[in-house]
């Protein structure tokens, strides 16, 4: 039986979406019977097979990471300076938390609880930063074997703060040097991160959905509204939702749909953004905040909604962003809107929407193409709820079973035989 370490600050039961993919890879494994030991944040609550999983947990002292970025955005200064001063008073407390979290991870192999020679492979997946440096830190000092570093994202992004861009230019290239496998959960993320360098060791692992998560507990309650939702983080209004609500604004004052009819239900921190977001076309009146909620609530609200609505960017220098929302967006079974800001067009989330008929996409990049579309695509399914009180969704189940995670850990197991 083999025995791997997953490393991951994020994990269940916490209800951030980088605790997805560790948890859901540490579940998979165990159930192909694997041993596994896991150094995180969080103790896990049992959901595990606990005979065969063991959960270090290492408590941190909160940082601003875990804060919203709204509190940022109160802040009338603008400009290059005050954004890069923004940047670095995010970035480096984070790094600093990061680090000491390294450390007291680190202690446990150094006072004999834990033996890097037990191991069979160590999965370490980024971010927060602390997953990068202890595995260098396993590779370089205990010469751990198969290192598997996961980059759920880049370490390098345009938000970076240019005070910190030699520290984590330096840490991802020492990473990806060290490592014996380096995944990531897009090619173009893969090309941001490698460059032209380790395409011999690089490997693109999809996030994936687990279709246990859809279970009897969940059903669609009934409607008075065409309800549209939105869940998670707005990155200080990157993620961009105003075409939605151009469109629906534009349709309303048309006459060709009731605006009272309509909701739009947000889950997350980042209110403010979309209200402000909303309020440019006067919809904020459409609007229900619902906070932040539990796991078990956020699947509640989707599976509630008609509706799901999907935001992200593709521009030079950050191609190939594929939010984990996307997935568990799939396994709910509802139509999805996508938009994507930026100048690049045909990014991986608008092709993979378009091969699977998951709903429609909208690019900037194509706005005078796009946005008609989407318009006609509201419309269209404000006529089909308002007569059958639901909206038709018809994926292609190929593509669907692409990103189940009972198909996306075949391609794990061979990293951790080493194929």
């Amino acid at each position: 039986m083999k025995r791997i370490l997953i490393i991951s600050q994020l994990f269940y039961p916490t209800n951030r979406i980088g605790a997805l993919r560790p948890s859901k890879i540490c579940k998979f494994l165990i159930e192909r019977g694997y041993d596994i030991d896991v150094i995180t944040e969080y103790p896990s609550n049992g959901i595990y097979n606990l005979e065969h999983c063991n959960v270090y947990s290492l408590k941190q002292t909160p940082s601003n990471m875990n804060k919203s970025s709204d509190s940022v955005q109160r802040t009338c200064l603008t400009g290059y300076f005050w954004n890069q001063l923004r940047y670095f008073k995010r970035g480096y407390p984070s790094y600093r938390a990061g680090k000491k979290y390294a450390k007291k991870a680190m202690s446990l192999f150094e006072n004999g609880t834990l033996n890097a020679a037990d191991y069979d492979a160590c999965f370490t997946t980024f971010g927060p930063i602390s997953s990068i440096l202890i595995g260098i830190d396993l590779k370089s000092k205990y010469h751990i074997r198969n290192w598997i570093c996961d980059f759920r994202d880049p370490i390098v992004v345009k938000m970076s703060s240019v005070l910190m861009l030699p520290l984590y230019k330096h840490l991802q290239n020492k990473a990806c040097q060290y490592a014996d496998k380096i995944v990531s959960v897009s090619n173009g993320y893969i090309h941001r991160i490698c460059g032209n360098k380790y395409l011999e060791k690089s490997h693109m692992i999809p996030n994936g959905y687990d279709i246990s998560d859809s279970n009897t507990n969940y059903k669609k309650r009934k409607n008075n509204k065409l309800t549209l939702a939105y869940v998670g983080a707005l990155y200080d209004g990157k993620r961009d939702i105003t075409p939605v609500f151009r469109a629906l604004a534009e349709l309303g004052s048309a006459g060709e749909i009731d605006i009272s009819n309509v909701e739009f239900a947000y889950a997350g921190l980042n209110f403010t953004s979309l209200a402000s977001q909303a309020k440019q076309y006067n919809m904020q009146k459409i609007l229900k905040d619902c906070g932040k909620l539990s796991r078990e609530d956020c699947l509640q609200l989707q599976y509630d909604s008609d509706i799901l609505v999907l935001s992200t960017w593709n521009e030079r220098g950050e191609e190939g962003v594929f939010p984990g929302k996307f997935l568990e967006y799939m396994l709910i079974g509802r139509p999805i809107i996508s938009l994507t800001c930026g100048e690049i067009p045909d990014g991986e989330v608008t092709l993979v929407m378009r091969e699977g008929n998951f709903g429609i996409a909208y690019e900037s990049a194509r706005d005078k193409d796009d946005y008609a579309k989407l318009k006609q695509y509201l419309k269209d399914c404000y006529f089909e709820w308002s007569q059958n009180g639901t909206v038709t969704h018809k994926p292609v189940q190929s593509v669907l079973d692409r990103y189940n995670y009972n198909n996306i850990i075949d391609r794990l197991e061979r990293l951790i035989c080493g194929k």
